[in-house]
């Protein structure tokens, strides 16, 4: 069969061999092959878009797979099972529980810390590092930008310090004040 305008078929059109390839353009440099038992291979480094050019799923190089937006990626299942490393070059936002199965690490050059806030404002914690390697715990109220509690390292590992801003430390035991400063 040999077509040199639009053909328009009625019914399915089947490729009866395995291997068939689909060429499309002047030049067929786009081409959709057949690949026995397992699916469609799309040609080199073309795409699939949808709409428009921005949105697409594409492979630029061997085992490299793009997909590409240009406002939102949106997957929806009851698990999204991601076996490999996760690199976020912008903002996170979670809602939900985070669950860990091992120890979360925050690395960087400079000063670092995770903060960690209530969403009903009653107060936050931030643990950190500082300068010239010291780290710290620091427990905030609201009314505060400062900490209300600071326990801190002294760099290179001679010792700490525990500090209070305002208020009463007391140090319990059985539920009774053994001591208040």
């Amino acid at each position: 069969l040999s077509v040199a305008g639009d053909a328009i078929l009625g019914n399915d059109v089947k490729l009866l061999s395995d291997a068939s390839v689909l060429s499309f353009g002047t030049n067929a440099e786009v081409t959709l092959t057949h690949v026995h038992n397992d699916g469609l291979l799309l040609n080199a480094d073309m795409q699939l878009q949808f709409r428009d050019s921005a949105i697409n799923i594409r492979s630029d190089a061997d085992g490299d797979l793009d997909i590409n937006a240009d406002d939102e990626i949106e997957l929806n299942s009851t698990l999204i099972d991601i076996n490999g490393n996760v690199e976020i070059s912008g903002t996170t936002a979670q809602v939900g529980v985070a669950t860990f199965t091992a120890s979360p690490i925050v690395s960087g050059s400079g000063n670092k810390s995770i903060t960690i806030t209530s969403t009903d404002g009653i107060g936050s914690m931030e643990i950190g590092s500082a300068a010239s390697n010291a780290a710290f715990i620091d427990l905030k109220t609201p009314s505060s930008d400062d900490y209300d509690i600071r326990l801190a390292s002294i760099a290179g590992g001679s010792g700490g310090s525990l500090a209070i801003s305002g208020g009463t430390f007391s140090i319990l035991g059985s539920g009774e004040t053994m001591a208040a400063f």
